[in-house]
């Protein structure tokens, strides 16, 4: 009775207390997100004056990047040249509405730059020419992961 009782209990408990082990091992890694987001489509970049087509992984600070609808933004970049772009930034602000994005720095002290276009988000509109400022665990979602 009792001790068919107990021992079903602690087999219970066991494999839970197993089950939430596995669990919060698996969510102990931060970046994983990230760089599953870093292997994600190549991208245009314009290196030499030669537009060429490189995997995300293989940018560098200072390349050109080419954006367009539908792009979702592999590293943090400074806007060169905007036509209509609009980001949306939801994974940084939880905001989901479109951001107008332009050459034209912000307000001093702003935390995210209408002439930046921030790792992870994605561009819902129009086109524009980046310069990458930082990449991977150096963008402000790697920071946030980390």
């Amino acid at each position: 009775g009792d001790t068919t009782k107990a021992c079903a209990l602690v087999g219970i408990v066991v494999f839970v207390c197993t089950i939430n082990a596995v669990g919060e091992y698996s969510g102990q890694d931060p970046g994983a997100a990230l760089r599953q987001q870093m292997s994600s489509e190549p991208v245009t970049v314009i290196r030499d004056g030669r537009e060429a087509v490189v995997e995300v992984q293989a940018l560098v600070v200072g390349d050109v990047v080419c954006v367009r609808m539908g792009d979702l933004v592999p590293a943090d970049m400074l806007l060169l040249e905007s036509v209509d772009l609009q980001a949306n930034e939801a994974v940084l602000t939880g905001e989901p509405i479109e951001k107008n994005k332009s050459t034209e720095p912000g307000k001093m002290g702003d935390a995210f730059q209408p002439n930046m276009l921030y790792s992870g988000t994605s561009v819902v509109a129009g086109r524009g020419k980046c310069e990458v400022v930082a990449t991977g665990m150096h963008t402000q979602v790697g920071l946030i992961a980390r």
